[in-house]
């Protein structure tokens, strides 16, 4: 395994918490937007779900390099959602523990 990414954003680290407690579970669009913007006075940006969708692009493009994928899928009527391949849990599991306490930490106090 490579090291550990580095520098991920406080929104990175609190989806890959969602994803890790999420095991083989989908991660609706609303939640994504309830995680990063739930505790913000204002909502968020005036287009959550275009946000969302460019914070979890962002992680799977730092995560592919450790052999991590997250699938994009429907849930419900077409709503999106994303999934990290299940075959690649343990994986991302192993990934999150390199990263430093003090920045898992962080991202747990400040989830909504």
């Amino acid at each position: 395994m490579t090291a550990a990414p580095g520098l991920l954003t406080l929104q990175q680290r609190l989806l890959l918490e969602h994803f890790l407690g999420l095991r083989g579970v989908p991660l609706a669009c609303g939640r994504v937007i309830a995680v990063l913007y739930g505790s913000d006075w204002n909502g968020g940006p005036e287009d959550a779900a275009t946000a969302a969708r460019m914070h979890v692009m962002r992680l799977r493009r730092r995560l592919a390099p450790h052999g991590i994928d997250i699938l994009t899928v429907g849930i419900g009527r077409g709503a999106q959602g994303w999934l990290v391949d299940p075959e690649q849990f343990e994986r991302l599991r192993a990934l999150v523990q390199m990263l430093p306490a003090i920045d898992v930490e962080l991202a747990r106090e400040n989830r909504p």
